[in-house]
């Protein structure tokens, strides 16, 4: 049985719901509306996800806009949505099992390589391409 740890809450991947979203969570796949975010061919995981780097200890860096409830953004102001920082460990090693923990990435000083997909010179330009894509595929997703 597949395990799912969110920030170091587990989930059993036993009812299809859950399943399914362990599974979509792993996929790496083409962005659908964001262009410019096709065009550097950064991944996503069809899960609200960009690729973002890989951190000091080697596991993948992934940014998220926060979905709440009824499929509403989180925002801090009118038409600003807030970006999470996630670091995804395969722990499929210690479990024996398909299962990964995803935790808050503490620190952007942990990020060990930027991603080539991700443009921009600096952190800013970086954060921008990187909002900017989750946002234009939010937007597309949802009508």
């Amino acid at each position: 049985m597949a395990t799912l740890c969110l920030e170091d809450k587990e989930f059993s991947a036993a009812s299809i719901t859950e399943k399914e979203k362990f599974l979509t969570a792993s996929k790496r796949a083409d962005f659908l509306f964001a262009s410019n975010a096709r065009q550097a061919r950064a991944r996503t995981n069809w899960a609200g996800g960009i690729l973002v780097s890989v951190d000091r200890n080697g596991y993948e860096v992934w940014a998220t806009v926060i979905r709440g409830a009824n499929n509403l953004y989180a925002c801090d102001l009118p038409c600003r949505a807030l970006v999470k920082f996630v670091v995804v460990k395969d722990m499929s090693y210690v479990a024996d099992t398909c299962a990964v923990l995803v935790t808050s990435l503490t620190s952007l000083n942990n990020i060990a390589h930027w991603e080539d997909s991700i443009w921009g010179d600096n952190f800013a330009k970086q954060f921008a391409f990187i909002y900017d894509a989750l946002v234009a595929e939010a937007k597309g997703s949802t009508g």
